[in-house]
């Protein structure tokens, strides 16, 4: 296995079970708040800080599980779960992440 694409954001705690079982690959990890049926029920928060405390929050469980952080890629998940405003303030952070 090269690499693991993981759209559920290490939901699964099974991922590390198999990153640490293959010390070669590497994990792509995605932030979603899910695909809301209706635009008007997404949240508005600040995606950016939410994200990035996600992101920190997954690569720290990673790392304390042995994964080292040059095996992790964070994808922000751009539309899945975020309005066009959300994107537009990922794209414009994006040094953030």
């Amino acid at each position: 296995i090269d690499w693991l694409n993981d759209v559920k954001g290490l939901s699964d705690l099974n991922f590390i079970n198999v990153l640490q079982e293959y010390p070669n690959t590497r994990i792509l990890f995605m932030h979603s708040t899910a695909i809301p049926t209706d635009p008007e029920n997404i949240v508005d928060t600040d995606v950016v800080k939410q994200m990035l405390n996600f992101a920190k929050e997954k690569i720290n469980l990673l790392t304390e599980n042995g994964i080292d952080r040059k095996r992790i890629i964070f994808d922000p998940g751009i539309g899945f779960g975020k309005d066009a405003n959300g994107a537009i303030s990922i794209i414009a952070n994006c040094s953030k992440f």
